[in-house]
């Protein structure tokens, strides 16, 4: 879905359908409203690249049900407004890497100190 114009439609429901979905990519693709909840069901996903424009709109405690992710890429989303980005993070126990460029973060929670690289632009490789 990364780099097609939708013009400001909201994340299609269906998209938490496709249980077997392992890699999806909302960068650059112009997506407005708030992420369906559905999303949360994609229980083999393993890849997210979520790089949503208005942290606000953006509902992280869908990703409780994200049970298989690997990899997530919050890249370029404003995250100094968003106030439960690190809890909901926190729950994605398989959770390897988290990449965090340019997210507007003044510092990280002292409970993130150990999970990896100090810059807060270079991915995250968590143990």
């Amino acid at each position: 879905m990364s780099g097609n114009n939708f013009q400001g439609i909201s994340i299609p429901e269906f998209i938490g359908s496709l249980k077997n979905l392992r890699y999806l990519d909302l960068s650059e693709a112009f997506f407005k409203g708030e992420v369906p909840h559905s999303l949360g069901n994609l229980s083999y996903l393993e890849f997210l690249i979520y790089q949503c424009m208005d942290p606000i709109l953006c509902s992280f405690g869908l990703q409780v049900g994200l049970s298989s992710l690997l990899y997530l890429d919050l890249g370029a989303m404003n995250l100094s407004r968003a106030n439960n980005w690190f809890e909901a993070v926190n729950m994605l126990l398989s959770l390897t890497t988290l990449y965090l460029s340019s997210c507007e973060l003044n510092g990280l929670p002292e409970s993130f100190v150990g999970y990896g690289s100090h810059y807060v632009g270079n991915p995250y490789f968590l143990p």
